[in-house]
């Protein structure tokens, strides 16, 4: 099976949402990562058509935990961590994946990446050249939530 990763643009303006479309969706688990509101940013939420059946949004920031930042970001935490490998391991099985965050590059990389290692999927970048901008944050802690409940 396949995970396809992209960017917010192309997954709301290139992902199948027209009308007689819904076959389509109905064989993607989606997982929208989007960027929070903040005080000097509105940040990119956006909702998702209620035709992705199966998705998950999560919010939080393209940062790491030793980065120096002034301002209030949300850090990808072991609870968002554990939440989302619940919905990828509860996946798979026939149904591909599509990811997307704001540019495609890092967060969503990320994810692809632990998807691809879990499930041994194909791995499709639509936006991404290759995956060294990976956050490697998410990928350490979705590695970690499956060596603790999968070990």
């Amino acid at each position: 099976m396949d995970c396809f990763v992209t960017n917010r643009d192309r997954f709301l303006n290139r992902w199948p949402t027209r009308k007689g479309e819904e076959w389509f969706m109905d064989k993607f688990s989606v997982i929208s990562i989007q960027s929070p509101p903040t005080p000097w940013n509105a940040g990119s939420l956006s909702k998702l058509d209620e035709r992705w059946t199966d998705s998950i949004v999560l919010e939080f920031h393209d940062i790491l935990p030793n980065d120096t930042v002034d301002r209030p970001y949300i850090l990808f935490s072991e609870q968002m961590a554990s939440k989302l490998f619940e919905f990828i391991s509860k996946r798979g099985n026939g149904r591909s994946f599509l990811v997307h965050c704001d540019a495609g590059m890092s967060r969503s990389v990320a994810v692809g990446m632990f998807i691809k290692e879990y499930y041994n999927y194909f791995l499709h970048l639509e936006v991404a050249q290759d995956c060294s901008a990976y956050n490697v944050h998410v990928f350490n802690l979705l590695r970690r939530q499956w060596m603790q409940k999968e070990g």
